[in-house]
């Protein structure tokens, strides 16, 4: 009985989660996403911000859509469990070696990043703390 009530739980909230696309900015829409939902980034285009994923929510993107630091910062924040990242080319975050600048920076474990690209980073993907 408890098994059935799971999935039941589960499938329902799977059923509500929403596909979000991406006009102008990725941070914009991350931050209208709920739990679940996805977000979708086409490309080719190039979007100049950096993103905070503090929900667990997937970023996918299509057609190899670039997201530009512009040199500053870590680009892409991770810092909820369940998130998953695809289809990205990240590129141009901050140097800062002592300020730990990285194209992506994962702190939360249970997240997934694939098939991105990325570029003229200085840690480039960065595990912090995640435990698994």
């Amino acid at each position: 009985m408890k098994l059935a009530l799971a999935t039941f739980l589960a499938s329902s909230a799977a059923a509500m989660a929403a596909t979000l696309p991406v006009t102008d900015s990725i941070s914009q829409v991350v931050a209208l996403a709920q739990e679940g939902d996805t977000v979708v980034v086409q490309g080719p285009g190039v979007f100049h911000e950096h993103v905070v994923l503090a929900k667990s929510i997937r970023l996918l993107g299509t057609n190899s859509p670039v997201v530009d630091a512009d040199g500053s910062g870590t680009l892409l924040a991770i810092t909820a469990s369940h998130c998953e990242v695809r289809g990205l080319v990240i590129r141009n975050s901050g140097r800062d070696l002592t300020a730990f600048d990285s194209g992506i920076m994962i702190t939360a474990p249970r997240t997934t990043v694939r098939d991105c690209r990325v570029e003229v980073d200085a840690f480039g993907i960065y595990l912090r703390g995640a435990g698994e």
